[in-house]
C-alpha cells in the first residue's frame, strides 16, 4: 500500500516533468502557429522537427525513470493521463497531444 502511494508520487513527478520539459523546448505559442520574434509565421516543417526534437530529449530520461520503475499496466495509465492532463493545461492542441502520448505510449 505505502509502496502504491509512493509509486503515484513519483509517476505525477515524472509525468510534470515531462510536461515542464516540453514546455519549455516546443512552447504552446509555437504549436498555435503564432508569429515568432520576427514577426513570421514559423515554417510548419520547423515546428514538426522541433516537435520531434522535444518529444525525443524528453521521453529519454523518462522512459529510464519508468524503466527502473517497473510500472504496471495501471502505472503506465496513470502516467499517460497526467501527461494528457498537463498538456491540456498548457494549452496544447489536441494533436499535438495526440502525438506526444503516443510517443510515449509506444518508447515505454
Amino acid at each position: 500500500m505505502i509502496r502504491d502511494i509512493l509509486n503515484r508520487k513519483k509517476i505525477d513527478a515524472q509525468a510534470e516533468a515531462l510536461v515542464q520539459h516540453v514546455a519549455k523546448c516546443y512552447p504552446p505559442e509555437m504549436d498555435a502557429g503564432e508569429a515568432n520574434s520576427l514577426g513570421q509565421k514559423v515554417n510548419e516543417k520547423k515546428r514538426y522537427a522541433k516537435l520531434e526534437k522535444a518529444i525525443h530529449n524528453s521521453l529519454v530520461s523518462v522512459t529510464e525513470t519508468v524503466k527502473e520503475m517497473r510500472l504496471g499496466v495501471y502505472g503506465k495509465a496513470r502516467l499517460y493521463k497526467n501527461v494528457q492532463n498537463g498538456l491540456i493545461e498548457k494549452g496544447y492542441n489536441e494533436v499535438v497531444i495526440r502525438v506526444i502520448v503516443e510517443k510515449l505510449v509506444s518508447v515505454t
